[in-house]
């Protein structure tokens, strides 16, 4: 009988069995190693908000540089600001899909940087190195997929990071805290060209953003690989 009544205490909604030391310790633990680790991926949230803001205005740039420098060029360089765009726009749809693909053989924070690292170096190539009708296009798709394909990551490895009791709440602030900061990047946009003296230079500055999600993300946030849903 006494068995029974226990039985039904435990299936009562809100009942949480009684603890003793050591499994409240490891609770501690537990919960205080999620909150560092919440707390680390907000900062690489950040960093990646703060990437927001410089695709969302460098981004723009791209077509906009190609006529720039064809208008300084003269008609030595035959190329079109859409031509440029619609390559960017298909390097973007090339780099959304393979991130997928690269997470679940690399590993998640991996791939992230692996995405940064490459979205740094095309960038600051398009900007200051490149001069060519060919290069042009290469590079317009290439940092398309390495600067906006990253997203990718905020569906895939954004909700292995939370319980479920928490997870939409979680995704929502973390990702949403910092884009207020974030807006800045294209309302300082036509500032930073005045202040570099053009586009290209204005737009390689901003990407060195990318500097701050290389060093942070190797310690925000734990990798979630193979490894199943937090409950």
């Amino acid at each position: 009988m006494a068995k029974s009544e226990n039985l039904n205490l435990q299936l009562r909604p809100g009942f949480e069995p009684r603890l003793d030391a050591h499994d409240r310790g490891k609770k501690r633990t537990k919960h205080g190693a999620r909150t560092l680790a919440t707390g680390l991926d907000k900062i690489n949230d950040f960093s990646q908000n703060k990437i927001i803001g410089r695709h969302r205005s460098a981004s723009t740039w791209i077509p906009e540089y190609a006529v720039h420098v064809r208008t300084l060029g003269g008609s030595q360089l035959q190329i079109s600001s859409s031509m440029v765009g619609l390559m960017f726009s298909i390097g973007s749809v090339a780099g959304l899909l393979a991130l997928g693909l690269l997470a679940d053989s690399l590993g998640r924070k991996p791939t992230i940087w692996l995405y940064y690292l490459g979205a740094l170096l095309f960038s600051l190539c398009y900007f200051l190195l490149v001069h060519e009708r060919g290069a042009f296009l290469t590079m317009a798709a290439t940092n398309g997929f390495f600067s906006t394909g990253q997203f990718a990551w905020m569906t895939i490895y954004l909700p292995e990071l939370f319980p479920t009791r928490v997870r939409g709440t979680a995704m929502s602030l973390v990702f949403d805290s910092s884009r207020s900061i974030a807006g800045l990047g294209p309302l300082l946009a036509g500032w930073l060209i005045s202040f570099f003296g053009g586009i290209g230079t204005a737009a390689a500055g901003m990407s060195l953003i990318y500097v701050v999600g290389l060093l942070v993300t190797p310690f925000a946030g734990p990798e979630t690989k193979g490894k199943p849903l937090p409950m």
